[in-house]
Formats: C-alpha cells, structure tokens, sequence
C-alpha cells in the first residue's frame, strides 16, 4: 500500500521517539545507550541532507521494514560513522554479530530478536515470543529464554515498526494481527487482554520449503517409497483435507500437494489470513488468490460458487463459512479441492466439519455430514512429535467412503504411523467412489496407486487395520438430537 508523506513521516515520528527517549536498562549498557546516540544523532544529520526529503523518509522506512538496499545504506553509514568517530572498539551485547548490526538493530532494527529472524542458526525455528520484557526463541521444539531482555519503550517502538505495513491498524486497539515479509505477528497489549507489563508479541515465520516428497521423505515426514500415493492423489483429482494440530505442519504439506498440480489450470484459492504466496509455488499457474475479510466474505462465497477454476484450494479453513466454500465448490463439480483444517481426532472429521457449517452457515446437520462426506476422499493428518515438535510425521491417511444404500459414512485407515518404531504400517483399501474418480480422471494413474497402496501394505502390513463407522448417523436417522 502507498503511503502518504504525512503518513511516511507521522509513523517514522512514533517509531524513532521510543528510541530517543529509552534509557538503559542497566548502568553496565550506558556507555553502549551513548554510542547509540552519537550514531544515531550522525545518521539523522545524513537524512537531513538530502535534497529530496520524500526519499530519505522512504529509505529509513524501508531499512525498518528490513529492505535489503535500505539496510545496507544504513550498515555502511554506521560503519564510516563509526570510523569517523573512533569508535569501532566500543563493546556491544554479546548476542549481535558485530557492532555495526548492534547499532542498526537498536536504531532501525529488531532488537534482541534479530538473531532469531537473521541468524542461520534459526533458520528453521518457527516461533519467537516476546512476554514483558522477556525474549523467547523456538529451538528444537521447545521455547528457550534467551539472556537479552528489551524493555517497554522499545516494545513499543517494534509495535510501531510491526504498524508501518498496517497503516489503517488501530495503534490503541487490545490486540493486532498482522502479516509481512513471510511472517505473522500477533500482538496481545496490557490495555485490555495481556496482564499489566506483561504484554505479549507472538512471532511465527512462514518458511519457503523445498516443495517436493523426496525432501518430506528425507526429514522423514513421510515414508519412502509413499511418494507415488501422494503423486497420485493429486493427478487422480482426489478431494484432500489436510488436518492437524497448531504447529504440525499441515500448510507445509498443503504447499508440497499444491506445487505438484498442473499449471494449466485455472485455480482459485482462498485463505482466512495471507500465509501462502501461491505465485510462488506455481509461477506460471493462473490461480486467482482471495483472502477476503469478514464484510466481503458472502461475496467470495457467491463468487467462488459461479467460478470457472478447474480446482480449488481453501488454506485454513477455520470457521463454517470457508468449509461451505469447499464443499458447496466440490459438489458443484469442481475436483482437485484440497484444503487444511485445524482437527486432531481425525475419525471426527466429517462431524466437526458438519458441525461448524451448520452453526455458521446453517443447514440441516444430518445433510452437512453427507455433502461432506460426499466432497472429500482422503484425510490427511500431520503431527508434531511431543519430545521434539520441530519433526513432523505423517500420523496417517484415511479414506472416506459413503454408502447410501445403508446411509453409512465410514473411514478406512490405509496409513497408520507407529510412534514406538517411527515407522508407518498400510492397509489396502479402495472405496467404490475413489475407483470410479480414479478411472474417470486417469485410469494409468489409478493403476499405478492402487498397485502402489498393495505393495505398501504387503511390505509393511497393519496388524490391526481400524475401520470407523460414523455413529452420530444413526443418531440423527433416527430422530435424535446432537
């Protein structure tokens, strides 16, 4: 979004005050606080100087954005500052790389935090938290204190920087959301949710993975030899849901599907929140991507109903409204639907998604279970392993069939992970539906899965294949209440 110049120079205003104004946590940091300072006062004076003013507000709004030019100008100004002012022998805090990334942090930057968004060593750390004046960093799966603390004043000023992107935010609001560079930051503020001083900044970054199975097989998310059954689903058309807990890799695996479908067709994809650059996955793909917000919802829905996509991707469904889009969109025809959706007891998953639209949309409960069971074939459920949550693992895969005959919604689990071996067993099974897509869409597809799927489960048999039958069916046959 193009901001204004009073815009530009307003929210620079806000973002530098906290700096000028902030006062060392400790005695120990003071001869640092003044090195900050007489940098600071340098680069201002640099500013100033420009003939242009709207380019040099531009340019130190970009460098807080993290704008790779911009930050470099200002690295390389520190640095002749420095040198002018004999001070590259000054000390800086041990968790910065070198004193000319201590000073553009403190000055433009992210604090204490840069290391986690810059250092190799966090390079696939997912979280960061910041609680009061107490930093948090994501390693191997669990939150570890770090020994940099950051103070009010510059919370505040990382909330303005966070703001820059957001102009229309609502600076005094209890709470904020908001997505730049390839993260998400939820902001919880003591004025109306968080507990006084302990206001709390939620950092998560959205990694760009190498999107292909052989490197899902390699961090033994899913098991070699299985790489043909995910192919398949996609080139057979198959309806996926993608389920599993916060944090368990589910929109990663959605990406490794979506980047193995045809860029010939027309897609559209619709997410609650912007967490998936899908030009980026497929660059030559037309896929019309929505991300709209509470008041424009109806008109996404009405639209996605009359669009001309040859498939459809719902990216965190989260509330009835975008699970009636997938399934309203499917049983109009349109296949290749694949979709993620926040459920941990999988054999619940035609319920729980019956029941959310119901609730928001409206509708029979009874009928929602059928259409639902009706649009998807397969569920596919991720896993964080509990003793260390950065390994993923395909918990299982479970096929949904419908029989109308006796009005029976089952689920067969044809892939089943055992935590005990950190392996997975297979058990064959084909629903009449499934075959009748599969041979309709791509009958030398379907031959290879199926061949696929039989061998999977004679290498490595399950002892105890499980069927669920959904008994909330006969409850709602029959005249009950859920």
């Amino acid at each position: 979004m193009e901001m204004k110049k009073f815009e530009i120079k307003e929210l620079l205003e806000k973002a530098k005050q906290a700096s000028i104004e902030h006062v060392p946590e400790h005695k120990k940091d003071a001869r640092f606080e003044e090195v900050i300072r007489i940098v600071e006062e340098e680069l201002d004076e640099i500013d100033k100087k420009e003939k242009l003013e709207d380019k040099a507000l531009l340019r130190r709004r970009n460098a807080i954005l993290g704008v790779e030019t911009a930050v470099e100008y200002y690295k390389v100004k520190i640095a002749e500052i420095l040198s002018k002012k004999e001070l590259r022998k000054e000390k800086y805090p041990n968790w910065y790389e070198t004193l000319e990334d201590a000073l553009y942090n403190e000055i433009l930057g992210f604090f204490g935090i840069a290391k986690w968004l810059n250092d190799d060593a966090y390079e696939h750390s997912d979280s960061c938290l910041i609680i009061g004046d107490r930093i948090f960093f994501e390693e191997k799966g669990q939150m570890v204190l770090q020994e940099q603390k950051i103070s009010r004043e510059k919370r505040d000023r990382l909330k303005e920087t966070l703001m820059l992107n957001n102009p229309k935010e609502n600076r005094a609001a209890a709470w904020h959301e908001l997505y730049s560079n390839k993260k998400r930051v939820t902001i919880f503020n003591d004025n109306g949710v968080a507990k006084e001083n302990q206001d709390t900044l939620v950092f998560r970054k959205y990694h760009i993975p190498d999107l292909t199975l052989a490197k899902e097989v390699e961090w033994r998310t899913i098991q070699e030899g299985s790489e043909v059954i995910f192919e398949n689903i996609v080139k057979l058309a198959y309806n996926v849901a993608i389920t599993g807990a916060v944090k368990s890799s589910k929109t990663s695996f959605l990406k490794v599907l979506e980047a193995l479908e045809d860029e010939k067709l027309t897609a559209l994809a619709i997410e609650t929140d912007p967490e998936i650059d899908f030009h980026d996955i497929l660059p030559r793909a037309p896929i019309i991507q929505m991300v709209p917000n509470d008041e424009n919802m109806d008109t996404v829905i009405e639209r996605a109903k009359r669009s001309d996509a040859k498939r459809i991707t719902v990216a965190e469904a989260r509330n009835g409204k975008m699970l009636d889009i997938a399934n309203e969109t499917a049983n109009m025809g349109t296949r290749h639907l694949k979709m993620s959706f926040h459920n941990t007891e999988t054999i619940d998953f035609v319920y729980d998604v019956a029941e959310k639209i119901t609730r928001d949309v409206g509708g029979n409960l009874l009928a929602n279970m059928i259409k639902t069971a009706k649009t998807y074939q397969y569920v596919i459920n991720m896993w964080a392993l509990p003793h260390d949550e950065s390994k993923k693992r395909l918990k299982g895969i479970w096929e949904i069939c419908l029989d109308t005959d006796k009005m029976e919604i089952s689920m067969n689990q044809i892939c089943r992970y055992v935590q005990e071996t950190d392996s997975w067993v297979w058990s064959y099974h084909i629903g009449e539906r499934q075959r009748e897509i599969g041979m309709e869409q791509n009958p030398k597809a379907f031959i290879k899965f199926e061949k696929t799927l039989k061998q999977l489960s004679e290498k490595y048999p399950d002892p105890k294949p499980f069927k669920h039958v959904e008994p909330y069916m006969k409850i709602l046959l029959a005249g009950g209440r859920l």
